[in-house]
Parts: C-alpha cells; sequence; structure tokens
C-alpha cells in the first residue's frame, strides 16, 4: 500500500501504543475519499490484535473525536454500514490524499 500517512499531524495526536497502531492499520485501508468499507475484523487480520483489545482501542478513539461510528438511526445509514469505521472529517489531515 502506498504511503498515505501524514506522520506529522499523527505525531501530534499523542496516541497510545496501541491507538497509533490502529490508525496505521486504518488509515492505508481507505482507498476513496470520504468511503470506508473497513470494521474491527480487518484491522484484527492486518495487526493480530484480538478484537476484544481494538474495540477497546477504537471506542477511545471515537472519544477523542478521530474516528465515527454510523448509528443505525443515522439518516441514510442502513443495517449493513453497522460496524463500518469512518475517520471523523477534522482528522482528514490524516490521510495524505485526503488533505485539502
Amino acid at each position: 500500500m502506498s504511503k498515505v500517512i501524514n506522520e506529522d499531524e499523527l505525531k501530534k495526536l499523542n496516541l497510545t501504543e496501541l491507538e497509533e497502531k490502529f490508525i496505521r492499520s486504518y488509515l492505508p485501508m481507505l482507498y476513496e475519499y470520504e468511503f470506508s468499507d473497513v470494521d474491527v475484523n480487518d484491522i484484527a487480520k492486518d495487526t493480530g490484535i484480538s478484537n476484544k483489545i481494538l474495540r477497546g482501542v477504537l471506542g477511545n478513539l471515537i472519544k477523542k473525536g478521530i474516528l465515527e461510528l454510523p448509528w443505525e438511526g443515522d439518516m441514510g445509514i442502513d443495517k449493513s454500514a453497522r460496524g463500518i469505521i469512518y475517520l471523523s472529517q477534522d482528522y482528514y489531515k490524516l490521510h495524505l490524499d485526503w488533505i485539502d
């Protein structure tokens, strides 16, 4: 995969080791602007870290506002999108291909 991580912006986030591993695995999987089909299972396959641990890490990244999960009640989101992880718009700067 191509280098897509904005290292300067990533360093500013002061993430834990597991949070950084999650982000380093996640960002290269985003191949289309503002689109994601990545879930925790994909991160687990890539990193070898258990889903249980990754769900906790994901929760932390959501609390920090870096990642988002759509909820079934969101307008335009169907049940098939449940569990898909999205990069929060304020953090598009982490993905080199998504910088304005």
